[in-house]
């Protein structure tokens, strides 16, 4: 494979060469709206979708991976097949709320301090933060 920029690969038909790449984690979620749908589109991509991986065992990565708050509302759930399908409808409709991301992005922009004297790190907060919830937004 060649890579060829962001996200493009081009197949070769030179010999392929077995590459060990670091073992990818799942994001900590602990509630923040802004976190979700990053939280969400990982959890899925990476195991969501597979088959080799059996549902209860999903279900104990779900639950790793949430802290905080949301962890309390799910403690009561059951580790089974059931509980599984009934934490992602809990999430889902706790989080899964595009009028609510919407908001919380632009009050992360609207709540940007200014800055008071040239500061070039403070401006590079600025830029960044601005930078990604006007890409939240996007989506």
């Amino acid at each position: 494979m060649i890579y060829q920029g962001p996200l493009e690969l081009n197949v070769t038909t030179e010999p392929s060469v077995k590459v060990k790449l670091p073992q990818l984690s799942i994001p900590m979620f602990s509630g923040n709206l802004q976190d979700w749908v990053t939280f969400k589109d990982t959890f899925l991509s990476l195991l969501g979708d597979s088959v080799t991986v059996p549902n209860i065992q999903k279900f104990h990565y779900l639950l790793s991976a949430i802290s905080g708050d949301v962890k309390k509302v799910l403690q009561h759930i059951p580790v089974n097949e059931q509980g599984s399908r009934v934490t992602w409808e809990i999430l889902i409709e706790r989080f899964e709320i595009e009028r609510l991301i919407i908001n919380t992005h632009i009050d992360n922009i609207m709540k940007l301090p200014s800055l008071a004297a040239e500061n070039a790190c403070r401006l590079r907060q600025i830029v960044d933060t601005t930078k990604y919830n006007l890409e939240a937004l996007k989506q």
